[in-house]
């Protein structure tokens, strides 16, 4: 299991100074209680992405996972790959069922594909509704 699968952190969420709805500890990747918390969390990011105009894959990528951390070329590709879209293509976070596939890609990149053999589209769905609350 990876660390972020190990503490309730899908999207491998990294300290700030947010106090996420369930975050335990500020580790890195921060700790949650549960799954749903984690979540939950992951899918904020990208609704305050939205509020801020960093709707493409590669504007919300280029925050998310910078290239001063990740390989943020080929995250920005295999999104577009997974989601079906093109880098420069504005993105609706707000649309729950792109939300859900958008989880999943993000999930694959961050944790591995078992990890969506773990996380289901209900677990992630549940989510986007408390998000969107």
């Amino acid at each position: 299991m990876t660390l972020g699968m190990d503490r309730n952190n899908p999207f491998d969420i990294e300290p700030n100074d947010i106090q996420w709805i369930g975050e335990t500890v500020k580790t890195s990747p921060v700790t949650f209680d549960t799954m749903h918390d984690g979540l939950r969390a992951g899918i904020k990011v990208f609704l305050a992405y939205q509020r801020h105009g960093w709707n493409t894959p590669t504007t919300a990528i280029m925050h998310f996972a910078p290239p001063s951390e990740n390989p943020t070329a080929e995250y920005i590709q295999h999104m577009c790959d997974w989601c079906g879209v093109k880098f420069d293509q504005a993105l609706d976070f707000r649309d729950k069922s792109f939300m859900l596939l958008w989880s999943k890609g993000i999930i694959r990149q961050e944790q591995g594909e078992s990890a969506l053999q773990i996380i289901s589209d209900e677990m992630i769905n549940l989510a986007i509704e408390a998000a969107f609350q």
